[in-house]
């Protein structure tokens, strides 16, 4: 039986029975091996993980017994030394087959192996990833802040031409700009979501939050409050991440920056039993934003430096890159050792190495569709994270950074 769910495509697979039992575990990662999981079979699925992803596996069960497929739900498997095994599963009910099939996703290598097989798929003409693994792929390289592998994992599954791929697409390109801070580009994704899939989220695809913070962003206020009662109704129905969500929206669209932290304050304990670091990092992210636009900065910089620590736990370096810029923003001290392209977002780098070519803030306004305006506030973001004082330090510190000096679309050298 192993050999047969080798076959099946994940890092982790899992034949599961309708009570929650292992019958059966196929992995591809050796290493994989220092979690136990050769002991799994005949074993409680909910014993093979920490305590506070127990209730995960059976809303699992759950959504599966319902739905015949659950949403994908992170676990941790207990490893050696405290060191936790991460794990993203969705798990489906195959017709005529007597189990059910977990598909799990190593989330520590979800991005690396993944480019790695698209590279394999591309060069033999060979599909190289499962849709589950393409979904999870999508929104791990939006995390990352990884645009290229985002792009070419998204342009795969729109080309499929399903309902499914397109959701996940739209919803992992959302994802990408609202972590590169172009909020107003992750709107425009949303609204050819809905244009697909209409009112009504039907899919196992939970975007809504992503959406709604979109529109706050870009002040479509109206539009982002029009989003509550479908978050209300699934954080009634889910609770944890869900309420989280649901919370962290009625923070955003609070007037009073007090009324606000008491919704923030409320999505923080509903992620404070999970092992989400991403939800609990764009929670403090969040809140950190709001209360330096409150000038609160000396607030602001506590929950920014909480983001960026759980962000670089799971290496999502993406959402670290935006909660590293809210913090030099609201004066606090980044570490300005790490490369420059880890320093600042993919924008930030581009108006940083036009600048570095001697172009204008308008001429690379309208190479990149920003504003002036929004090129200025980019400049300022780029000069407070690399530690120099406007063009001329920039200019000095492309002569030693290579980086700074790539070539740009558009003709900047």
């Amino acid at each position: 039986m192993s050999l047969t769910l080798a076959s099946l495509g994940a890092d982790v697979t899992l034949l599961v029975d309708s009570a929650g039992s292992i019958i059966d575990v196929a992995y591809f990662d050796a290493a994989i091996e220092r979690f136990g999981a050769e002991d799994w079979p005949g074993r409680s699925w909910a014993d093979t993980v920490t305590g506070e992803s127990v209730d995960k596996i059976k809303s699992l069960i759950d959504e599966c017994a319902k739905a015949g497929s659950s949403r994908a739900h992170q676990v941790n498997h207990p490893g050696p030394r405290g060191a936790d095994l991460p794990v993203e599963y969705v798990l489906r009910r195959i017709e005529g087959f007597p189990y059910l099939v977990a598909y799990g996703t190593d989330l520590r290598e979800c991005v690396l192996a993944g480019r790695e097989a698209l590279a394999l798929s591309e060069e033999t003409g060979q599909p190289g990833l499962s849709s589950v693994a393409l979904d999870t792929l999508a929104i791990a390289a939006a995390n990352v802040g990884d645009a290229e592998l985002t792009d070419q994992v998204c342009r795969r599954e729109l080309a499929s031409g399903s309902l499914r791929g397109e959701v996940w697409a739209r919803a992992a390109l959302g994802r990408l700009h609202l972590v590169d801070d172009r909020p107003e580009l992750a709107v425009e994704q949303f609204a050819l979501l809905r244009r697909r899939i209409g009112e009504r989220n039907a899919s196992f695809t939970q975007f809504e939050s992503d959406e709604a913070e979109a529109l706050v962003r870009v002040g479509r206020v109206d539009e982002a409050r029009a989003l509550l009662d479908d978050l209300a109704a699934d954080a009634a129905a889910r609770g944890g991440w869900s309420e989280a969500q649901h919370q962290r929206i009625l923070a955003l669209l609070a007037e009073d920056i007090d009324v606000a932290a008491e919704h923030f304050e409320r999505a923080r304990d509903a992620l404070a039993d999970g092992a989400n670091r991403i939800a609990q990092g764009i929670v403090e992210l969040t809140w950190g934003e709001a209360l330096r636009r409150a000038k609160r900065r000396a607030d602001a910089r506590r929950h920014l430096e909480a983001a960026i620590e759980r962000f670089e736990l799971v290496g999502a370096s993406g959402l670290r890159r935006r909660a590293e810029a809210e913090l030099a923003a609201a004066g606090g001290a980044v570490d300005r050792d790490r490369p420059t392209d880890e320093l600042l977002t993919p924008l930030e780098l581009q108006v940083a190495r036009l600048a570095v070519a001697g172009h204008t803030n308008r001429t690379i306004a309208a190479e990149l569709f920003l504003s002036p305006r929004t090129v200025e506030n980019h400049l300022g973001a780029v000069y407070r994270k690399l530690g120099v004082s406007g063009r001329p330090g920039l200019s000095a510190r492309a002569a030693d950074d290579a980086v700074l000096r790539a070539t740009t679309a558009g003709g900047g050298a």
